[in-house]
């Protein structure tokens, strides 16, 4: 019996030289969207925090290579503006916006909502939205043959398959969970660890969760083994999103512990008040004194 041999990536496909820039510049308009949306609304009045989050979410994409080799992923190289290469892996230019937008600007997203209050059932239907947008971002750029997923894949969809995204949109959940713990109890220079926080959570996802469907990759074309892997890959990624949202929604509860606090002592109750003010004023003679005088 012959061994295995993981399949050779395509190295001789093309990158597109009209959808190139196109697929760059969409990329950016989000990341213009998320940085308006966090000056503005999400954390105004914690710029510092913001700029940690989307530095982070920069940073992030240097783990893509990574898992790109590990899960048998392939830029088309030919004609490709390269930003680095690491692993043997080049990497476009577009995957920057793309990474400061679709973690950094949905941890900074996460952040806000953990602060104005969230449910359980509301941070799911935000899991399956992350889900949702990485597959739109997803089919038309293989599609475009941007980039490819090559060898056996589980659940492939149109060259898409359906496990990756699992793993991808547990990173936010789990890098605001931390963020959200530690910013408050970091201080002064220590606050500058805070962008590793985001790469870091990005490794842990797919270290935690992708090593079935990797290991299978690199060791058989069995699709039932294939699969099987994918399920328990995705079965992994989805409790740790669950993980990661009760510890979101704890983060929740006690922040509108912590403001419910901050009113209550803001506001000096009526009878107590009134008693403040008259024990604090002279005392009026009575008038048998007056009279006496």
């Amino acid at each position: 019996m012959s061994a295995y041999i993981p399949p050779s990536p395509p190295v001789d496909m093309v990158m597109s030289a009209s959808w190139q820039p196109i697929m760059t510049f969409i990329q950016v308009i989000p990341v213009v969207i998320a940085l308006w949306l966090g000056v503005r609304r999400w954390l105004p009045k914690d710029l510092p925090l913001l700029a940690a989050i989307f530095v982070g979410g920069a940073l992030t994409c240097l783990i893509e290579p990574i898992t790109d080799r590990g899960s048998f992923v392939w830029f088309a190289t030919k004609g490709m503006w390269v930003m680095f290469t690491t692993f043997d892996r080049p990497m476009p230019w577009f995957i920057l916006p793309c990474y400061l937008w679709f973690i950094g600007g949905q941890v900074a997203y996460l952040i806000y909502r953990i602060r104005i209050g969230v449910t359980r059932g509301q941070l799911w239907r935000l899991y399956g939205i992350f889900i949702g947008l990485n597959l739109a971002m997803e089919l038309p750029a293989i599609a475009a043959g941007i980039y490819a997923y090559y060898g056996p894949q589980p659940f492939e969809i149109a060259g898409l398959p359906l496990w990756f995204q699992a793993i991808n949109s547990v990173t936010s959940l789990l890098a605001a969970a931390v963020v959200s713990y530690m910013w408050p109890r970091l201080r002064g220079w220590r606050k500058l660890v805070t962008p590793l926080i985001l790469p870091c959570s990005h490794a842990i996802t797919n270290a935690a969760a992708g090593w079935p469907v990797q290991t299978s990759l690199n060791t058989t074309d069995n699709m039932l083994v294939v699969n099987l892997t994918g399920l328990l890959t995705i079965g992994i990624a989805v409790g740790l999103a669950a993980l990661a949202i009760a510890f979101l929604v704890r983060q929740s509860e006690i922040a509108a512990q912590r403001d419910d606090a901050a009113s209550t002592a803001d506001v000096v109750p009526p009878v107590l008040d009134s008693a403040v003010t008259e024990s604090d004023s002279p005392a009026t003679p009575s008038a048998p004194a007056a009279a006496a005088t």
